[in-house]
C-alpha cells in the first residue's frame, strides 16, 4: 500500500506529483478486493482492515463479474473500467485489454480523481490525494481489440520475423 511506482515516475517527471493518500486504499481496491458493483465480491463490504481479512483474504486475482455482457468488439475500449467499459479489465481480462496502462493510471491515482470528491466509488481517496490522477498515464504503446478475431483462433496471425537473419 506504499508503492514504489509513483514516487520513481515523480523523480523521472517532476510535475508528475504522487498520490499522498497512504495507506493506498484505491490501490487496495483496485488490485485486492476489487471494484464495488463491477467485480467486488458480495461478502467484502469495506476496506476497514481486520473486518475484511476475516471475512476472506486479500489476493491479487482475477476476479470476472459474469452478470456484465461482454461488449462487442468493435465498442470495447482497451482501457476497460477505467474508461467506463465495465466488460474489460479489471473485471477479466481480453485480449485487447491495454493492462499497462490501466496500471499505470490507477498507481498515479486515477481511482482518487473518477471517484470525486464524495468518493462515490468507495476506494479510500478523493481528488485532492492525486493531483495528477486524471493525467492519461501510459506506455505508447497503443492496443486495439479490432485486430482480434471473434472467434478461434482469436490471434492474428503474426507478422514474419525478419528473413535475413
Amino acid at each position: 500500500t506504499h508503492p514504489t511506482l509513483p514516487a520513481l515516475i515523480q523523480v523521472l517527471f517532476p510535475t508528475a506529483v504522487a498520490p499522498t493518500n497512504f495507506p493506498r486504499k484505491d490501490l487496495m481496491t483496485a488490485f485486492l478486493t476489487g471494484l464495488p458493483t463491477v467485480n467486488r465480491p458480495a461478502h467484502i463490504t469495506d476496506l476497514t482492515g481486520v473486518d475484511v481479512t476475516r471475512k476472506g483474504p486479500l489476493a491479487e486475482m482475477l476476479r470476472l463479474n459474469t452478470a456484465i455482457a461482454p461488449t462487442p468488439i468493435a465498442s470495447q475500449n482497451p482501457l476497460g473500467v477505467a474508461a467506463g467499459d465495465n466488460a474489460g479489465f479489471p473485471n477479466g481480462r481480453r485480449l485487447g485489454d491495454d493492462v499497462v496502462d490501466v496500471s499505470l493510471r490507477v498507481a498515479m491515482g486515477a481511482l482518487c480523481t473518477l471517484t470525486g470528491a464524495n468518493d462515490d466509488l468507495k476506494v479510500g481517496c478523493h481528488p485532492v490525494d492525486a493531483p495528477v490522477g486524471g493525467l492519461g498515464f501510459n506506455d505508447a504503446v497503443r492496443a486495439d481489440p479490432t485486430h482480434f478475431k471473434n472467434a478461434f483462433p482469436y490471434l492474428s496471425t503474426p507478422l514474419p520475423g525478419a528473413k535475413n537473419l
